[in-house]
């Protein structure tokens, strides 16, 4: 029965899955573009930052980003409706601890 439930969930979820995403890894340095609605209007806002971790799951993909500016962790769901585009500007770069 579980398997059974876990394939009618996967089958619905593959609608909502983003398909053309560029490959993200952790390291990369990334543009988020996220959308926002201020006072009726809507705008997109850029997050800049090193990826940190990358939690794989289906509909739930997140991703882990630190801004090096500012050093402010967001945690952003690779597949939600407010995200617009993410840019890859660097790739792998190293992780200090």
């Amino acid at each position: 029965m579980k398997n059974f439930n876990r394939v009618l969930i996967e089958k619905a979820e593959v609608g909502f899955i983003k398909t053309k995403m560029p490959v993200i890894q952790v390291g990369d340095f990334v543009r988020f573009g996220i959308k926002v609605e201020e006072a009726g209007k809507e705008r997109i806002q850029f997050f800049e930052g090193l990826i940190l971790s990358l939690h794989k799951n289906g509909i739930n993909t997140t991703v882990t980003v630190k801004n090096t500016r500012y050093k402010v962790l967001r945690v952003f769901p690779i597949n939600a409706t407010c995200l617009t585009s993410i840019i890859v500007l660097k790739k792998n770069q190293k992780l200090s601890k």
